[in-house]
């Protein structure tokens, strides 16, 4: 749907992979909320209604990983 870059889905793909990799450590966790903000303004300007609803789940899910 190309409601994110290649290059930013990569970025999100390997911090979370280092976060599940490292028990969740707090240096890595905090690397995926400091993405957080992003998402959101991605998902602001998604071109889909579907698009704007997954990054913002994404979001979600990065704001409390360990939910």
């Amino acid at each position: 749907s190309q409601a994110l870059p290649a290059d930013r889905i990569a970025a999100l793909q390997k911090a979370i992979q280092s976060a599940e990799s490292s028990h969740m450590s707090r240096g890595k966790l905090a690397k995926l909320k400091s993405m957080v903000p992003s998402l959101e303004k991605s998902a602001a300007t998604a071109k889909s209604p579907a698009d704007s609803a997954r990054l913002h789940a994404l979001a979600d899910i990065l704001k409390h990983p360990s939910a």
